[in-house]
């Protein structure tokens, strides 16, 4: 089975829902079986382009029952580039995001159309002006039928950054406060 869409926040809103437009979205999937529990493989999905934030998803399902929706055995492995850090900005719906130069990550989702696990995720950003951000973590669950926020976030953030640079920062900071309070 294979669907393409040029604008993924179309797509989602015939859902009910809301999401940043991230622009064209192509997915496809394998389905086998028979009865009333089949098999997903090979399915991959693309959501955006190489001249703005691209998402990539590969990966398969072990078990869709169709009577009720639910998935089972979802294993999946994702990408994340973009070429500024600023092009996050519609999809945090923050529109000051700097831009530190370009930003790569990776991820694996495993779970079912319940909860999903995020037992690996890094994101690397920068370098622009000297200045690098790492982060790398786990999500232990992210509830999807149930509106509540993920649990078991743990995420290691680092920066890097030239001495100067930072010691600059740092006087901007300082200045800022102290004038503050007057």
């Amino acid at each position: 089975m294979y669907s393409h869409a040029p604008s993924f926040q179309d797509a989602v809103r015939l859902y009910g829902k809301y999401v940043p437009d991230l622009g064209a979205v192509k997915a496809s999937i394998r389905i086998h079986g028979t009865g009333m529990v089949l098999t997903g493989s090979d399915f991959t999905m693309q959501l955006g382009t190489k001249n703005s934030l691209l998402f990539t998803l590969q990966g398969s399902i072990e078990k869709m029952f169709i009577t009720d929706a639910f998935h089972k055995g979802i294993e999946l492995t994702g990408t994340l580039t973009g070429k500024s850090t600023s092009q996050l900005s519609e999809l945090l719906g923050n529109s000051e995001t700097p831009d530190i130069g370009p930003l790569s990550g990776k991820l694996l989702i495993t779970g079912d159309s319940n909860n999903l696990v995020i037992p690996q995720i890094s994101l690397f950003a920068g370098r622009k002006n000297h200045l690098m951000l790492t982060a790398a973590g786990k999500i232990a669950e992210v509830p999807l039928r149930r509106r509540l926020s993920p649990r078991g976030v743990e995420i290691v953030l680092t920066v890097t950054a030239r001495l100067a640079v930072m010691i600059c920062q740092w006087c901007w900071v300082a200045e800022y406060l102290i004038l503050d309070l007057y």
